[in-house]
């Protein structure tokens, strides 16, 4: 399978990279994660998903930081919060400023995303969920 790279604005490059493996982009690689299984880790534990990007190849990680209860749709969801491995300085200040909530019901929902960066700060929630597998599991309130 081949992957086709684009850089730059004006007259962009492109480039062919071979993959020899299933890969993620940033957007999927963040969705990959909530099929970890948060119940056999402990707070601190590292977990990664293959990613490639800016023609390169590497490991996506995020560190589990336990469970908390959100409320979404006026109801409360416990859900697995992750912090991915971030690069500070350019636009985010400390490697958590990223923090994604994934619901611990058997959807797995990525509800929200928040996150800090120098000049501010950016909430990502999800605004509709159907077609689930099972029902939705928030926690009665």
């Amino acid at each position: 399978m081949d992957a086709i790279a684009f850089k730059g604005k004006n007259e962009p490059k492109q480039t062919q990279h071979q993959l020899d493996e299933a890969v993620h982009d940033m957007v999927s690689g963040i969705y990959a994660l909530r099929g970890i299984a948060f119940d056999a880790l402990v707070v601190g534990d590292t977990v990664s998903v293959p990613l490639f990007m800016d023609e390169e190849w590497f490991q996506l990680k995020a560190v589990y930081a336990g469970n908390e209860d959100i409320k979404w749709k006026g109801e409360k969801w416990n859900c697995a919060l992750i912090h991915p491995v971030i690069q500070t300085g350019r636009i985010w200040k400390n490697p958590d400023d990223l923090a994604v909530y994934i619901t611990n019901d058997a959807n797995r929902i990525p509800l929200l995303a928040e996150t800090r960066i120098l000049f501010g700060s950016i909430k990502m929630e999800l605004t509709n969920a159907s077609g689930l597998r099972s029902p939705l599991g928030f926690v009665p309130n």
